[in-house]
């Protein structure tokens, strides 16, 4: 068995031994010659020994009851299901006999038996067939009772399996998850190079229970899981495509050689002409792996350097060049420099590429020994395939997925739910999420709006108050602000430098720094990080960082390269010490003093002469700034919502004013702002009718965007000349996003197909017990990945703004999929019923398996396979359509059904309630029946509701 990354494993193995001879018995650990653990396994070799003897009912109810404790001191840790235990409790004599001799042979037996988990299985659903069968994740306990019992009963031979020693493996070896014999396999492996790399901490103590104390010290101990987290941070998470590629050794490596225009050309396709120097192209095989070389011609971070490697989808295909102007086109405007020199020719080879991989820090030529020939694409050696890999393991991915990162915040969703979530609205804009109430569908939208605010103002921050230089002229202060502001909404931060460093760098990080002008508060910075002179001398890449973040100075005051060290030492001089403030956000207002207080201190606010004040802003200017700063808008819907005055405001003829809303607040400032995107969070959107208060934005969404990506149709404010605040009417730009959430109960009221056709509608009806709550990860989002995540979902600025162009190639693409028969035979087999679909809805899936396979290529996101993507999207956009009786839904719901099926196995037209419901009790294991996962078990759910109560919609 090969393990995936073993130098990190020895790094943890060397933290585990320094952890133990520092400290040899902790909370989660014991490795002391008066180990707990001689008592441990003795009680339940003794428990059990008594068990062996017996034959008294109670004697044996009393035994199972002490090893299989619910609480307490448990002596079989995996034994948390409660329904265990209440078992052993209540069950009749022939089910506790049964528990008897399946545990007896487990001490007997020399090696592990799956049929333990079976006997027990089925006598458990004997007793309470409901309770099983509504407990999902059993078996996998099951796993993981007998696979720590067994352990604890042979430790000499055997390791113990339960939760804690899997995760850990899991991380470092490929093994089937609840399989005892593959990880034993595994364990062995890990056993081989423990004894080399840390040997025996105790020699009493036997190297088993050494090793499955240090599971339980990194998945317990809190300085345990920091390391643990810090050190694979997911990286060792492999995809199904580089698990593949370890089993296939034809797998071709190649070498592309180019100077693109833009990192948005790189890892999305190779491309030269049909002619004999290129004829390599040919032998180029699908899933062979493609390292991209940048020459001097490129972007100017990437030169002679390897930034990343790809994977080939499928072989080089023709193409004429009319069709690869498209492609390049639709990739970035400067294709035609990328083109040079290749006009001449008539047919070109195209390979698609997928899973691109950007490396975190890109590999320069000398590292390797590359001495790049004069070729556009040639084989790599493997001795360059060796260096690039080893370079490159210990990077990791270049940022964590946006599923890692709601685990980050606490929050568990299914993976194909955030992917489907992120894809449809950078696709469409408008999404729904429906589904069980205290699913996080709101949690969801909130912590995908804050990921573009990553420095909100206030919030209860500290804050101090500090002065600008007198002596510089309002002129000046405006444009030092206007350039701060500028250097933020480009490079996401802006350094200040500020002197004297005073208790700025003891005030906990972030922290808001208000700046006075004149005797008022001109502008507040939120400082992220504060570096002292002696930390920014003695780290390079911190300087050259901050050194780029200052260069708004020099279009203020002028200056040259080396302004930023000259102006500290001109700092230090002035005050004695200097420090550099790194900014995220500013906001600019003036502010009169009165409306700050001194922290501790009952004396009025005054400008400090030097240094620093601690202040807290009161009133209403704090709810002012939050205003003024949010990108989003949270919106509780209310059940008396007749019409979209509450959304967008009315004209008042008694006080001729046009009353306002937040709302249309927001769709202003979106407006005004081209480089950052917006959201309105309409919650329980169902609370009232939506074709009421939401008409004129459905309408409006659904009338197509112009060449700039507003909508084309606007919507009607007022018609009062004069008035300009607001004008009379407004489109929706293409930067502004809306995500409603809807909950499904008696107190609400149900969306209409329509409505679920004009948005893309996802539900939440899985809920993952087993893995609640989430394990912690420890690496949040940086600016990189929030830089990466924004780029991507943005699309360079462009937001929901796409051209026909895109369009068409997106459909133009789909058609050459084998997707696209499936779709025909959907639409085919609903014509009958009167239930097929249009142009809009084709289009809208073409998009979203473009934008999905786009995002899933950059590492964002996860899918399963692009048969999930698929499915997803007809899931999102053709299964709205349903809604009505039986009589009407049953057999259109049974055709599109049969689309979905893997092979011809099931007998779809002889599906009853049933038989139905039996599919979805066996889900787990019928779901292989079906290529179309998703979109079949929501099916034979509407089916259920058909069936009981003769009526059925999607949500």
């Amino acid at each position: 068995m090969e393990i995936r990354d073993k130098e990190k494993l020895v790094k943890l193995l060397e933290h585990w031994r320094d952890s133990v001879l520092k400290t040899p018995k902790s909370e989660h650990y014991d490795l002391s010659n008066e180990s707990w653990w001689y008592e441990h396994l003795k009680e339940i070799n003794n428990l059990i020994s008594e068990l062996e003897k017996t034959k008294d009912e109670k004697e044996i109810r009393e035994i199972l009851k002490k090893l299989f404790r619910h609480r307490g001191e448990k002596l079989i840790f995996a034994s948390q299901a409660g329904i265990i235990p209440s078992f052993i409790e209540n069950c009749a004599e022939e089910h506790l006999l049964m528990l008897k001799d399946i545990i007896l042979d487990v001490k007997r037996s020399d090696e592990f038996k799956r049929k333990w988990i079976d006997e027990f299985y089925s006598e458990l659903e004997k007793w309470n067939p409901d309770g099983v069968q509504k407990f999902r994740g059993l078996k996998g306990i099951l796993s993981n009772i007998f696979g720590e019992l067994f352990g604890k009963l042979h430790i000499q031979e055997y390791p113990i399996m339960n939760s804690c020693s899997r995760r850990f493996l899991e991380k470092l070896f490929e093994f089937d998850k609840y399989d005892y014999n593959g990880f034993y396999q595994a364990f062995e492996k890990l056993k081989e190079i423990y004894l080399k790399e840390v040997g025996r901490l105790n020699e009493y103590i036997p190297t088993n229970i050494e090793i499955d104390m240090m599971f339980n010290y990194f998945d317990k101990d809190e300085e345990g899981k920091r390391v643990f987290n810090e050190i694979l941070k997911g990286a060792l998470k492999m995809s199904k495509y580089e698990q593949k590629s370890k089993t296939e050794p034809s797998q071709n490596y190649w070498i592309e050689i180019g100077g693109p225009p833009s990192k948005d050309f790189i890892g999305k396709f190779l491309w030269a002409p049909k002619a004999p120097q290129w004829k390599l192209f040919e032998e180029i095989q699908k899933d062979d792996v493609v390292y991209h070389y940048v020459t001097l011609k490129g972007p100017k971070e990437y030169r002679e350097k390897f930034v990343g490697k790809s994977k080939v989808k499928e072989r080089a295909r023709e193409i004429g060049k009319d069709e690869l102007v498209r492609i390049m086109r639709n990739i970035d405007e400067s294709w035609e420099e990328f083109f040079e020199g290749w006009g001449n020719y008539e047919t070109f080879y195209l390979v698609e590429l997928y899973d691109y991989r950007e490396f975190k820090k890109p590999v320069s030529k000398d590292e390797v020994r590359f001495s790049p020939p004069q070729k556009y694409f040639i084989r790599a050696q493997p001795e360059i395939v060796e260096k690039i890999e080893r370079l490159t393991s210990t990077q990791g991915n270049a940022d964590i997925t946006l599923n890692d990162f709601f685990r980050s915040k606490g929050y568990l969703f299914p993976s194909e739910v955030v992917s489907q979530f992120y894809t449809a609205l950078k696709t469409k804009g408008f999404v729904i999420l429906s589904g069980l109430t205290g699913s996080g569908k709101t949690k969801m939208a909130l912590e995908f709006a804050d990921l573009f605010e990553p420095c909100p103002f206030l919030d209860d921050r500290p804050q101090l108050l500090t002065a600008w230089g007198s002596e510089e002229s309002e002129d000046s202060l405006r444009k030092a602000l206007d350039e701060i502001q500028k250097q933020i909404r480009t490079e996401r931060y802006a350094t200040l430098l500020w002197g004297p460093a005073g208790i700025a760098v003891q005030v906990p990080l972030p922290f808001v720094l208000w700046v006075t002008y004149k005797n008022q508060v001109r502008a507040g910075f939120m400082v992220k990080n504060v570096y002292k002179k002696d930390e920014i001398e003695a780290d390079e890449v911190l300087r050259k960082r901050l050194q780029k973040e200052y260069e708004w100075a020099k279009i203020v005051y002028g200056g040259n390269e080396n302004s930023f060290l000259e102006d500290i030492k001109y700092l230090e001089n002035k005050h004695g010490t200097v420090v550099a403030f790194e900014v995220c956000n500013v906001f600019i207002d003036q502010i009169d003093l009165t409306k700050f207080e001194r922290i501790n201190e009952n004396k009025p606010v005054t400008i400090p002469k030097s240094g620093y004040m601690e202040v807290k802003l009161t009133g209403e200017s704090v709810n002012k700034i939050a205003k003024v700063n949010s990108k989003k808008l949270f919106l509780s819907v209310r059940p008396d919502w007749r019409d979209s005055k509450p959304l967008i405001g009315w004209y008042n003829p008694l006080t001729e004013k046009y009353e306002k809303t937040e709302l249309l607040d927001l769709i202003l400032k979106a407006i005004n702002d081209k480089e950052n995107p917006y959201f309105i969070i309409l919650d329980e959107m169902n609370l009232a009718h939506v074709e009421y208060y939401f008409s004129d934005f459905l309408s409006v969404l659904e009338s197509g965007r112009d060449e700039n990506g507003f909508t084309r149709e606007s919507i009607k404010l007022h018609s009062i000349d004069g008035l300009d605040d607001p004008p009379k009417e407004v489109k929706l730009p293409p930067n502004l996003y809306i995500i409603g959430t809807v909950n499904v109960d008696e107190t609400t009221y149900a969306f209409s197909p329509k409505v679920l056709d004009r948005a893309f509608t996802i539900e939440f009806h899985d809920v993952l017990l087993e893995e609640y709550p989430p394990e912690a990860i420890s690496n949040l989002p940086d600016p990189g990945t929030v830089t990466k995540i924004k780029e991507d979902f943005t699309r360079h600025g462009k937001f929901l703004g796409y051209s026909k162009d895109e369009l068409n190639e997106a459909v133009k693409s789909f058609k050459e999929k084998e997707y696209w028969e499936e779709l025909k035979k959907m639409n085919k087999a609903l014509e009958p019923y009167d239930m097929h679909f249009g142009y809009r809805v084709i289009d809208e899936i073409a998009m979203f398996l473009s934008k999905a396979e786009e995002s899933w290529k950059k590492g964002l996101i996860e899918f399963e396979s692009e048969d999930e993507i698929f499915d997803l999207a007809i899931l999102m956009k053709i299964l709205p359509k349903f809604h009505g009786n039986r009589k009407k839904l049953e057999k259109p719901l049974k055709e599109v059904l049969k689309t979905c099926l893997a092979d011809g196995i099931i007998n779809v037209d002889g599906l009853d309630d049933r038989k139905v419901i039996e599919l979805l009790e066996n889900w787990d294991s019928m779901k292989e029946e079906f290529r179309f996962k998703h979109t079949a078990k929501k099916l034979l759910r509407m089916l259920r509701q058909l069936y009981e109560i003769g009526f059925a919609s999607f949500s």
